[in-house]
């Protein structure tokens, strides 16, 4: 890619990756590293002037995936007031992301 000047990466973190979370410590640190790859490897191409690379790093909420299934929401967790994300719904702003070359895409709802 970078040879060619020209793809897209798409790394695929979590709001979990850019905030602590309780119960939650080694699936919140390796988001954050997804989130530290991202940013690196974006920086790394601006500093090669690679204008046709392009990356983004998705941080979507909790998605409604069977990695959830049955779970119930820790206390003070904001469930009530930001539910579950639909699949679909994450997918079609995943594609509207890389379509117009965002960055950074977070997502709560």
């Amino acid at each position: 890619m970078m040879e060619r000047n020209h793809g897209h990466v798409v790394s695929v973190s979590s709001m979990a990756g850019l905030v602590g979370i309780a119960n939650m410590m080694d699936y919140s640190a390796s988001k954050h590293a997804v989130v530290g790859l991202s940013e690196s490897l974006r920086t790394e191409m601006k500093r090669l002037k690679l204008d046709g690379a392009h990356s983004t790093c998705v941080c979507p909420f909790f998605v409604r995936t069977g990695m959830f299934a049955g779970a119930t929401a820790p206390h003070g967790c904001f469930g009530w007031l930001v539910p579950l994300l639909e699949p679909h719904y994450v997918v079609d702003r995943m594609i509207e992301a890389i379509r117009y070359r965002e960055t950074f895409f977070g997502s709560a709802g």
